[in-house]
């Protein structure tokens, strides 16, 4: 192609050849007609040849312009292709994942996690521990990039890719009857004068899931006291005045050295935990973090 052929003579071109009427391709290239046929003759005596045979009532294609209009295509999308590629080049790739957290897990299941995702990406993470005043781990508030949750949750706009499914017990002082048996039921719980302990966050879908209010007829319970920070939440339950739901998982040596025992709840439903991060989240190191989420979700239990 001789050399003094602009690309944007090819953009001019192809909005005629498709439009096959120079008054929509000037409107679409936002140019005045005159202009427009002025930089298609150019072309066409650059070229030594008609592209176009123009009459008083249509624009068609000579055989020369139908196959310009395919190689300029072509050429057009091998340019955006290229200069797309080397602006990627000029984009750094975070080295540093931010990822929140909200309670211990079972089977070192953070640790392992963010040993394979630094592993694998070259990449640090930051832990983020939020409270329960925030479900979602801190993407609500853009606080973190992903953040291992408790799915059912009222945050709109996340994916989750589940990694377990843990039993939901009960926990209570150990000096408690209910504390020597071998499962307990909802019944149980409804009947107990203490305080059934809540998450205190806005979040109506999550509190409901840790009252057991998302069951069919049942409803936040009347004596309920919501959690203003982890310790003072165990030392209520040892002292006999408070209970409250809780992972399984996160039940260990730490809480029966307080005097809590926990107990399972035969009546209720095992829970979620979950990655999650905001949909369409352009983070590069997110389809990293996820794909070390998947291999670890298929070796446990």
């Amino acid at each position: 192609m001789p050399q003094d052929v602009e690309l944007r003579q090819l953009r001019y071109f192809l909005a005629v050849a498709d439009e096959l009427n120079f008054t929509r391709a000037a409107a679409q290239l936002r140019l005045d007609q005159p202009a427009l046929s002025r930089q298609i003759r150019r072309l066409e005596h650059t070229l030594g040849v008609a592209l176009f045979v123009r009459t008083s009532r249509r624009v068609e294609l000579t055989p020369a312009g139908a196959r310009l209009q395919v190689g300029a295509r072509e050429l057009l999308a091998r340019e955006e292709s290229v200069l797309a590629e080397v602006r990627s080049l000029g984009v750094s790739r975070p080295t540093r994942l931010r990822l929140g957290w909200l309670v211990p897990f079972r089977d070192q299941l953070m640790a392992r996690l963010v040993r394979s995702f630094e592993a694998d990406a070259d990449a640090t993470v930051d832990l983020v521990r939020t409270d329960f005043t925030d479900p979602s781990g801190g993407l609500a508030a853009g606080l973190v990039d992903a953040a291992i949750v408790n799915p059912p949750l009222a945050t709109s706009g996340l994916s989750y890719l589940p990694l377990l499914r843990e039993r939901r017990v009960v926990i209570i002082a150990d000096t408690h009857p209910l504390a020597r048996q071998q499962t307990v039921t909802l019944a149980d719980l409804d009947a107990l004068d203490l305080l059934w302990a809540v998450p205190p966050s806005d979040d109506q879908v999550w509190q409901d899931h840790w009252a057991a209010a998302d069951m069919p007829g049942r409803r936040l319970p009347a004596r309920r006291w919501a959690i203003a920070e982890n310790q003072d939440y165990l030392q209520r339950v040892a002292a006999g005045q408070a209970f409250g739901l809780n992972l399984v998982g996160a039940v260990g040596d730490a809480l029966r050295d307080y005097g809590i025992a926990a107990v399972p709840v035969s009546d209720l439903g095992p829970t979620t935990i979950a990655l999650a991060w905001r949909t369409g989240d352009p983070n590069p190191l997110l389809p990293d973090l996820a794909a070390a989420a998947r291999r670890l979700s298929s070796v446990l239990d």
